[in-house]
């Protein structure tokens, strides 16, 4: 398994129609490459997570740094996973924790190209 984290700036802000849409299509695509993950959309920002087979996350991976709908795509952390069954400790965070923890990332990371672009 392979574990891909990123975030982007949309071009134009998105409906709640134009998300389902975006959500509908990639649900198809991705159950069919055995691709699982999370979408995050918040003030014309994305968060994406993906994890499946490498070479299926790295294949989606580079159409979406060709999709047009988006910008400044920045790759926050990627890594081959083992699988729970192999780990001792076994962090739960509830869906906001998670949620939190993951924006968090993304405004620091932002702050920090921020200011190393100034």
């Amino acid at each position: 398994m392979y574990f891909l984290v990123y975030v982007s700036a949309a071009v134009t802000w998105f409906s709640e129609s134009e998300l389902r849409a975006l959500l509908t299509s990639a649900r198809f695509r991705n159950e069919h490459a055995g691709i699982t993950g999370m979408l995050l959309y918040k003030d014309g920002n994305f968060m994406q997570a993906l994890e499946g087979p490498e070479d299926a996350v790295r294949a989606l991976y580079r159409r979406i740094e060709g999709d047009r709908r988006h910008r400044g795509l920045l790759v926050l952390d990627k890594m081959k996973m083992m699988g729970y069954a192999t780990w001792r400790m076994r962090p739960r965070l509830g869906k906001r924790d998670l949620v939190r923890l993951l924006w968090r990332a993304w405004r620091s990371n932002r702050e920090y190209r921020v200011r190393s672009l100034a």
